[in-house]
């Protein structure tokens, strides 16, 4: 599996992450049901990747995500951003088929997210931006 795979299966099987959005994390946007109400949920895209290869063959890979929590309320967004970087920051060890040397959370900010179609609903967000090194 990828590691986009791997981050979503990791991160979706902790019981506080489940808790707020079961199986609603999406790699560059939400599908439209959830845009349009179906809150919180996680959006990631990949920021970029540098490869760190040794003079034997393949190294590591150092990839750069972010994952914005959306939620109704900026309560529930930093809610959902708190258990996600409880979950994440720190970690090593197995991913399923992905050895993660480790992840950290670099750095955190909010979003904002108007609704065209719902004007009464705007939606919130955290961002973490997380680096995962993993062999490859």
């Amino acid at each position: 599996m990828s590691v986009e795979d791997e981050l979503t299966t990791f991160v979706t099987a902790d019981s506080a992450v489940a808790t707020l959005i079961a199986n609603r994390m999406y790699p560059v946007v939400a599908p439209a049901e959830d845009q349009g109400g179906t809150a919180p949920y996680i959006v990631y895209r990949r920021l970029g990747t540098a490869r760190l290869g040794t003079m034997g063959g393949p190294g590591s890979a150092k990839v750069r995500f972010r994952l914005t929590c959306w939620a109704v309320t900026y309560d529930g967004a930093t809610a959902l951003a708190d258990a996600v970087r409880a979950r994440l920051d720190g970690q090593s060890g197995a991913w399923g088929g992905l050895t993660v040397q480790h992840c950290t959370v670099e750095d955190e900010s909010d979003a904002f997210e108007p609704s065209p179609e719902l004007l009464d609903r705007q939606f919130l967000g955290r961002q973490l931006d997380v680096e995962i090194m993993h062999a490859e």
